[in-house]
Protein backbone atom coordinates (compact mmCIF):
# COMPACT_ATOMS: atom_id res chain seq x y z
CA UNK A 1 0.00 0.00 0.00
CA UNK A 2 1.40 3.31 -1.03
CA UNK A 3 1.74 6.00 1.76
CA UNK A 4 -0.69 8.19 0.63
CA UNK A 5 -3.41 5.43 0.50
CA UNK A 6 -1.92 4.49 4.14
CA UNK A 7 -3.03 8.15 4.92
CA UNK A 8 -6.60 7.87 3.56
CA UNK A 9 -6.78 4.65 5.07
CA UNK A 10 -6.74 6.17 8.55
CA UNK A 11 -8.69 9.11 7.93
CA UNK A 12 -10.93 7.39 6.93
CA UNK A 13 -10.98 4.86 10.25
CA UNK A 14 -10.60 8.12 12.56
CA UNK A 15 -13.97 9.49 10.45
CA UNK A 16 -15.65 6.22 11.37
CA UNK A 17 -14.50 6.86 15.38
CA UNK A 18 -16.02 9.75 15.92
CA UNK A 19 -18.80 10.41 18.12
CA UNK A 20 -21.68 12.03 15.77
CA UNK A 21 -24.13 9.61 15.22
CA UNK A 22 -24.77 7.40 11.74
CA UNK A 23 -27.57 9.46 9.79
CA UNK A 24 -29.90 8.04 7.53
CA UNK A 25 -29.69 8.37 3.69
CA UNK A 26 -31.65 11.00 1.78
CA UNK A 27 -34.19 9.70 0.00
CA UNK A 28 -33.06 8.21 -3.55
CA UNK A 29 -32.09 4.68 -5.37
CA UNK A 30 -30.79 2.06 -2.66
CA UNK A 31 -29.29 -1.45 -3.44
CA UNK A 32 -30.33 -4.00 -0.36
CA UNK A 33 -28.87 -7.19 0.13
CA UNK A 34 -29.85 -9.37 2.72
CA UNK A 35 -29.92 -13.56 3.15
CA UNK A 36 -33.31 -15.13 3.30
CA UNK A 37 -35.61 -15.42 6.88
CA UNK A 38 -35.28 -12.30 9.32
CA UNK A 39 -32.65 -10.80 7.49
CA UNK A 40 -34.53 -10.29 4.49
CA UNK A 41 -38.04 -9.43 6.54
CA UNK A 42 -35.96 -6.83 8.14
CA UNK A 43 -34.46 -5.53 5.14
CA UNK A 44 -38.13 -4.89 3.44
CA UNK A 45 -38.62 -3.07 6.86
CA UNK A 46 -35.35 -0.82 6.39
CA UNK A 47 -35.40 -0.40 2.88
CA UNK A 48 -39.16 1.56 3.59
CA UNK A 49 -37.07 3.45 6.55
CA UNK A 50 -34.82 4.39 4.22
CA UNK A 51 -37.38 6.20 1.65
CA UNK A 52 -35.88 4.25 -0.91
CA UNK A 53 -37.05 5.00 -4.46
CA UNK A 54 -39.10 2.14 -6.28
CA UNK A 55 -36.00 2.33 -8.70
CA UNK A 56 -34.02 0.64 -5.74
CA UNK A 57 -33.47 -2.73 -6.03
CA UNK A 58 -33.34 -5.88 -3.64
CA UNK A 59 -31.21 -8.87 -3.50
CA UNK A 60 -31.59 -11.95 -1.75
CA UNK A 61 -31.60 -15.63 -1.67
CA UNK A 62 -34.66 -18.19 -3.65
CA UNK A 63 -36.82 -19.08 -1.06
CA UNK A 64 -40.34 -19.46 -0.08
CA UNK A 65 -40.53 -16.61 2.84
CA UNK A 66 -38.92 -13.92 0.41
CA UNK A 67 -41.03 -14.75 -2.61
CA UNK A 68 -43.45 -11.52 -1.42
CA UNK A 69 -45.64 -11.13 -4.39
CA UNK A 70 -46.42 -7.53 -5.10
CA UNK A 71 -43.55 -5.05 -3.75
CA UNK A 72 -42.79 -1.71 -4.49
CA UNK A 73 -38.81 -2.71 -4.99
CA UNK A 74 -37.56 -4.75 -7.27
CA UNK A 75 -35.98 -7.69 -6.76
CA UNK A 76 -33.57 -10.32 -7.78
CA UNK A 77 -32.67 -13.89 -6.25
CA UNK A 78 -29.75 -15.83 -6.11
CA UNK A 79 -29.16 -19.62 -5.06
CA UNK A 80 -29.45 -19.98 -1.10
CA UNK A 81 -26.21 -19.88 0.99
CA UNK A 82 -25.86 -21.24 4.24
CA UNK A 83 -24.68 -19.08 7.30
CA UNK A 84 -21.39 -18.44 7.37
CA UNK A 85 -20.33 -20.17 3.89
CA UNK A 86 -18.92 -16.83 2.40
CA UNK A 87 -16.84 -18.59 0.00
CA UNK A 88 -19.70 -19.14 -2.19
CA UNK A 89 -20.94 -15.92 -2.09
CA UNK A 90 -17.82 -14.70 -3.14
CA UNK A 91 -17.92 -16.51 -6.54
CA UNK A 92 -21.47 -14.40 -6.85
CA UNK A 93 -19.28 -11.43 -6.51
CA UNK A 94 -18.63 -10.51 -10.24
CA UNK A 95 -22.09 -11.43 -11.41
CA UNK A 96 -23.28 -8.89 -9.05
CA UNK A 97 -21.37 -6.48 -10.08
CA UNK A 98 -22.43 -6.80 -13.40
CA UNK A 99 -26.18 -6.99 -11.98
CA UNK A 100 -25.10 -3.59 -10.28
CA UNK A 101 -24.47 -1.87 -14.03
CA UNK A 102 -27.40 -1.62 -15.15
CA UNK A 103 -28.88 0.53 -12.80
CA UNK A 104 -27.75 3.89 -10.37
CA UNK A 105 -27.63 3.63 -6.54
CA UNK A 106 -26.86 6.27 -3.87
CA UNK A 107 -26.09 3.87 -1.80
CA UNK A 108 -25.80 0.24 -0.66
CA UNK A 109 -27.49 -1.07 2.12
CA UNK A 110 -27.73 -4.92 4.18
CA UNK A 111 -29.05 -6.37 7.09
CA UNK A 112 -26.79 -9.46 6.67
CA UNK A 113 -25.57 -12.02 6.65
CA UNK A 114 -22.39 -12.81 5.33
CA UNK A 115 -23.60 -10.93 1.97
CA UNK A 116 -23.44 -7.81 3.92
CA UNK A 117 -20.16 -8.22 3.38
CA UNK A 118 -20.41 -8.30 -0.21
CA UNK A 119 -22.03 -5.24 -0.22
CA UNK A 120 -19.53 -3.43 1.66
CA UNK A 121 -16.69 -4.14 -0.98
CA UNK A 122 -19.21 -3.24 -3.70
CA UNK A 123 -19.76 0.33 -2.29
CA UNK A 124 -15.84 0.29 -2.29
CA UNK A 125 -15.65 -0.45 -5.81
CA UNK A 126 -18.84 1.64 -6.57
CA UNK A 127 -17.70 4.52 -4.48
CA UNK A 128 -21.21 4.87 -2.95
CA UNK A 129 -22.05 4.99 0.81
CA UNK A 130 -22.29 2.13 2.53
CA UNK A 131 -24.87 1.15 5.54
CA UNK A 132 -25.28 -1.79 7.65
CA UNK A 133 -28.29 -2.63 9.96
CA UNK A 134 -28.11 -5.56 12.50
CA UNK A 135 -31.50 -7.10 13.02
CA UNK A 136 -33.69 -6.61 16.01
CA UNK A 137 -32.44 -10.44 17.19
CA UNK A 138 -28.80 -9.11 18.17
CA UNK A 139 -30.20 -7.33 21.36
CA UNK A 140 -26.89 -7.97 23.46
CA UNK A 141 -24.03 -8.90 21.66
CA UNK A 142 -22.98 -8.14 17.98
CA UNK A 143 -23.12 -10.33 14.74
CA UNK A 144 -20.26 -11.94 13.94
CA UNK A 145 -20.57 -10.26 10.22
CA UNK A 146 -20.78 -6.60 12.02
CA UNK A 147 -17.46 -7.13 13.62
CA UNK A 148 -16.21 -8.40 10.85
CA UNK A 149 -17.39 -5.47 9.11
CA UNK A 150 -15.78 -3.40 11.89
CA UNK A 151 -12.36 -5.00 11.29
CA UNK A 152 -12.53 -3.46 7.29
CA UNK A 153 -13.06 -0.54 8.44
CA UNK A 154 -16.87 0.52 8.48
CA UNK A 155 -16.73 3.01 11.32
CA UNK A 156 -20.04 2.82 12.32
CA UNK A 157 -23.57 0.78 11.79
CA UNK A 158 -27.36 1.08 13.18
CA UNK A 159 -28.01 -1.21 16.17
CA UNK A 160 -31.52 -1.71 17.01
CA UNK A 161 -31.47 -2.53 20.58
CA UNK A 162 -30.26 0.20 23.25
CA UNK A 163 -27.86 -2.03 25.06
CA UNK A 164 -25.47 -1.54 22.16
CA UNK A 165 -26.18 2.03 21.52
CA UNK A 166 -22.39 3.71 20.78
CA UNK A 167 -20.48 6.46 19.29
CA UNK A 168 -20.10 3.56 17.19
CA UNK A 169 -23.59 2.31 17.29
CA UNK A 170 -26.17 4.23 16.32
CA UNK A 171 -29.69 3.50 17.67
CA UNK A 172 -32.75 3.00 15.12
CA UNK A 173 -35.63 2.40 17.07
CA UNK A 174 -37.70 -0.88 16.01
CA UNK A 175 -41.41 -0.92 15.73
CA UNK A 176 -41.43 -3.48 18.54
CA UNK A 177 -41.10 -0.98 20.88
CA UNK A 178 -44.48 0.19 20.40
CA UNK A 179 -46.34 -2.84 20.42
CA UNK A 180 -48.42 -3.68 23.56
CA UNK A 181 -50.59 -6.50 24.78
CA UNK A 182 -54.58 -6.09 25.63
CA UNK A 183 -56.67 -8.84 26.79
CA UNK A 184 -58.62 -10.48 24.25
CA UNK A 185 -61.81 -12.47 24.76
CA UNK A 186 -61.53 -15.61 26.60
CA UNK A 187 -61.51 -19.10 25.44
CA UNK A 188 -61.65 -22.27 26.85
CA UNK A 189 -58.09 -23.72 27.19
CA UNK A 190 -58.99 -27.80 27.20
CA UNK A 191 -60.74 -26.95 23.75
CA UNK A 192 -59.21 -28.15 20.49
CA UNK A 193 -57.18 -26.07 18.54
CA UNK A 194 -55.85 -25.01 14.89
CA UNK A 195 -52.20 -25.07 15.84
CA UNK A 196 -48.96 -23.86 13.15
CA UNK A 197 -45.95 -24.83 14.02
CA UNK A 198 -43.23 -23.40 11.79
CA UNK A 199 -39.51 -23.71 12.18
CA UNK A 200 -37.56 -21.61 9.26
CA UNK A 201 -36.25 -22.49 5.93
CA UNK A 202 -32.76 -22.50 7.48
CA UNK A 203 -30.61 -25.43 6.12
CA UNK A 204 -28.15 -27.68 7.14
CA UNK A 205 -29.21 -27.26 11.59
CA UNK A 206 -32.02 -30.08 12.91
CA UNK A 207 -34.49 -28.96 15.71
CA UNK A 208 -35.84 -32.02 17.14
CA UNK A 209 -35.41 -30.43 20.25
CA UNK A 210 -38.32 -27.92 18.69
CA UNK A 211 -40.43 -30.81 17.64
CA UNK A 212 -40.66 -32.90 20.95
CA UNK A 213 -41.20 -29.45 23.11
CA UNK A 214 -44.09 -28.16 20.25
CA UNK A 215 -45.62 -31.93 20.87
CA UNK A 216 -45.57 -31.65 24.32
CA UNK A 217 -48.47 -28.91 24.52
CA UNK A 218 -50.25 -30.79 21.33
CA UNK A 219 -53.61 -33.29 22.57
CA UNK A 220 -55.43 -35.56 19.89
CA UNK A 221 -58.30 -33.48 19.12
CA UNK A 222 -55.66 -30.37 18.16
CA UNK A 223 -55.71 -29.74 14.00
CA UNK A 224 -51.95 -29.19 13.25
CA UNK A 225 -49.95 -27.75 10.59
CA UNK A 226 -46.05 -28.04 10.11
CA UNK A 227 -43.39 -26.04 8.37
CA UNK A 228 -40.28 -27.79 9.02
CA UNK A 229 -38.27 -26.33 6.88
CA UNK A 230 -35.68 -29.01 5.22
CA UNK A 231 -34.68 -30.73 8.55
CA UNK A 232 -35.75 -34.69 8.96
CA UNK A 233 -38.78 -34.39 11.21
CA UNK A 234 -40.60 -37.59 10.73
CA UNK A 235 -43.62 -38.59 11.35
CA UNK A 236 -45.82 -35.80 13.08
CA UNK A 237 -49.62 -35.56 13.18
CA UNK A 238 -51.47 -33.60 10.83
CA UNK A 239 -50.42 -31.54 7.95
CA UNK A 240 -46.57 -31.49 7.22
CA UNK A 241 -44.82 -28.98 4.66
CA UNK A 242 -41.14 -28.59 4.51
CA UNK A 243 -41.73 -24.91 3.02
CA UNK A 244 -45.33 -22.69 2.41
CA UNK A 245 -45.61 -20.36 0.04
CA UNK A 246 -45.23 -16.77 1.32
CA UNK A 247 -48.89 -15.63 1.12
CA UNK A 248 -50.12 -18.93 2.25
CA UNK A 249 -47.97 -18.71 5.42
CA UNK A 250 -49.29 -15.58 6.16
CA UNK A 251 -53.11 -17.14 5.97
CA UNK A 252 -51.95 -20.28 8.24
CA UNK A 253 -51.14 -17.45 10.72
CA UNK A 254 -54.39 -16.01 10.10
CA UNK A 255 -56.51 -19.10 10.42
CA UNK A 256 -54.55 -20.21 13.63
CA UNK A 257 -55.41 -20.37 17.17
CA UNK A 258 -52.22 -20.93 18.47
CA UNK A 259 -48.65 -20.17 16.35
CA UNK A 260 -45.32 -22.26 17.64
CA UNK A 261 -42.48 -20.83 16.44
CA UNK A 262 -38.18 -21.03 16.50
CA UNK A 263 -37.05 -17.45 17.22
CA UNK A 264 -36.59 -16.20 13.99
CA UNK A 265 -37.31 -12.85 13.78
CA UNK A 266 -39.21 -13.35 10.15
CA UNK A 267 -41.94 -15.46 11.62
CA UNK A 268 -42.22 -13.69 15.29
CA UNK A 269 -42.65 -10.02 12.97
CA UNK A 270 -45.62 -11.94 10.85
CA UNK A 271 -47.26 -12.95 14.28
CA UNK A 272 -47.34 -10.18 16.14
CA UNK A 273 -48.13 -8.11 12.87
CA UNK A 274 -51.32 -10.44 12.75
CA UNK A 275 -51.77 -9.63 16.43
CA UNK A 276 -50.70 -12.87 17.53
CA UNK A 277 -48.30 -13.78 20.44
CA UNK A 278 -46.17 -16.77 19.76
CA UNK A 279 -45.52 -19.36 21.82
CA UNK A 280 -41.44 -19.62 20.74
CA UNK A 281 -38.41 -22.20 20.89
CA UNK A 282 -35.04 -20.56 20.68
CA UNK A 283 -32.87 -22.11 18.48
CA UNK A 284 -29.47 -22.94 20.47
CA UNK A 285 -26.21 -23.30 19.53
CA UNK A 286 -25.39 -25.53 22.15
CA UNK A 287 -27.36 -28.13 21.02
CA UNK A 288 -26.14 -27.22 17.16
CA UNK A 289 -29.25 -25.56 16.05
CA UNK A 290 -27.73 -22.17 15.26
CA UNK A 291 -24.55 -21.17 14.58
CA UNK A 292 -24.77 -18.65 17.99
CA UNK A 293 -27.53 -17.60 20.50
CA UNK A 294 -29.05 -14.88 18.64
CA UNK A 295 -32.18 -16.45 18.90
CA UNK A 296 -32.02 -16.63 22.45
CA UNK A 297 -31.34 -12.72 22.94
CA UNK A 298 -34.49 -11.88 20.99
CA UNK A 299 -37.31 -14.59 22.64
CA UNK A 300 -35.80 -13.08 26.08
CA UNK A 301 -36.29 -9.41 24.65
CA UNK A 302 -40.28 -10.50 23.62
CA UNK A 303 -40.90 -12.41 26.62
CA UNK A 304 -39.68 -9.21 29.18
CA UNK A 305 -42.98 -7.35 27.37
CA UNK A 306 -45.64 -10.32 26.91
CA UNK A 307 -45.15 -10.41 23.27
CA UNK A 308 -43.53 -14.24 23.52
CA UNK A 309 -43.83 -17.08 25.54
CA UNK A 310 -40.76 -19.07 25.61
CA UNK A 311 -41.95 -22.59 25.58
CA UNK A 312 -38.17 -24.14 26.94
CA UNK A 313 -39.69 -22.12 30.22
CA UNK A 314 -43.23 -23.09 30.28
CA UNK A 315 -44.32 -26.41 27.86
CA UNK A 316 -47.74 -27.57 29.35
CA UNK A 317 -51.03 -26.87 28.14
CA UNK A 318 -51.75 -23.87 30.12
CA UNK A 319 -49.75 -21.44 28.32
CA UNK A 320 -51.99 -21.39 25.19
CA UNK A 321 -54.70 -19.79 27.84
CA UNK A 322 -52.20 -16.51 27.91
CA UNK A 323 -51.95 -16.22 23.80
CA UNK A 324 -55.61 -16.98 23.57
CA UNK A 325 -56.89 -14.23 26.04
CA UNK A 326 -54.25 -11.94 25.18
CA UNK A 327 -53.72 -10.22 21.54
CA UNK A 328 -51.18 -7.63 20.41
CA UNK A 329 -51.73 -4.10 19.32
CA UNK A 330 -49.82 -1.39 17.62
Amino acid sequence: MQYYDLLIYYVNRWEGMKGNQLELPPPGNGFFLSSSGGHFSELIYIAKRFKASSNSLILTFNGSDTKVGALEFNIHYIKYVKPRKFLPLLRMMPSIHRLMKNHEFNYIASTGAAIAIIGYLLSKIKRVPFYYVEIIARQTTLSLTAKILKLLGVGKIFVQSSLLQSSHNTYLEHPFNKYRVIKSKAFHVNGARRILVAFGTIQGFNFNRGLDLAKSIMNENDSIEWQVGFMNAGNLPGIKHEQIDRTDFLEAITRADVVICHGGIGVITDCLSSGKIPLVIPRRKSFGEHVDDHQVEIVNFLSEKGLAINLEIKHDRSVINYVLTNKVIH
